[in-house]
């Protein structure tokens, strides 16, 4: 294993981590932001619904086109578009 050694750590290996830690971090605020964006375009959907799909986009969609039935394509442009 390369890389600089920190106590039992290697350091490339801990900032893997830490880098892994912050796209986690970075994708829930995204996600968060999303599922806000949702709530606003299609007004019906509950917390509890939105909620459901624990950060599944394929699962939200799904959730979405059952309550108003949208075409997936439509619904997966609009949250591509909510996402930019």
């Amino acid at each position: 294993v390369s890389g600089l050694h920190v106590g039992n750590y290697t350091w490339g290996l801990f900032k893997e981590f830490e880098v892994c830690v912050m796209e986690r971090n970075q994708a829930k605020g995204k996600w968060k932001q999303l599922t806000a964006n949702v709530k606003q375009e299609w007004a019906e959907l509950t917390d509890d619904e939105v909620g459901k799909a624990e950060g599944n986009f394929d699962e939200l969609v799904a959730r979405i086109q059952e309550k108003y039935g949208e075409s997936r394509e439509t619904i997966a442009r609009k949250l591509n578009k909510m996402m930019e």
